[in-house]
């Protein structure tokens, strides 16, 4: 089983991360790796889709159920692929500053070693480039900011 998790204090509301990290339809166009995503279902606090990550010849796909708290949390839960099990959560908490500190955990396992062994490098190189991946697309949106809450 692989965990991942990671934390950074971005000068953006956690409203604005939130709706970035919400909006999995963009993904393909900023997310490195992230060559498709299919959208299955969406209501204010849930959504399934599909994502296919793909690097060469390495490609795969996977679907999760989303629940969500407007501007406060993202929890993903496996539906379907490779995964004997995949979690994981985002989180967004506001600072004293004005910003927000965004968390991103996965916890994750292939459904067997082979798989493990062909996809469970890649797997965990593209998901650590997830957060810094978010704060550029939050700069490329919502404007650069020297201090949280100023453009």
């Amino acid at each position: 089983m692989a965990v991942i998790c990671t934390s950074v204090c971005v000068n953006y509301t956690p409203k604005e991360m939130y709706d970035l990290v919400n909006d999995v339809q963009s993904y393909p166009s900023y997310l490195p790796l992230c060559s498709n995503v299919k959208l299955l279902s969406k209501t204010p606090n849930a959504l399934r889709a599909t994502i296919t990550l793909s690097k060469g010849k390495i490609k795969f796909s996977f679907t999760t159920e989303n629940s969500m708290e407007d501007s406060k949390h993202i929890r993903m839960n496996l539906v379907e692929g490779p995964f004997k099990h995949l979690r994981g959560h985002w989180r967004f908490e506001p600072s004293a500053t004005g910003g927000c500190e965004a968390t991103f955990r996965l916890d994750f396992e292939f459904a067997n070693a082979l798989l493990g062994m062909a996809f469970g490098g890649f797997f965990k190189e593209v998901t650590e480039s997830f957060v810094d991946a978010f704060c550029r697309q939050a700069a490329k949106k919502y404007g650069e900011r020297s201090a949280a809450g100023t453009a």
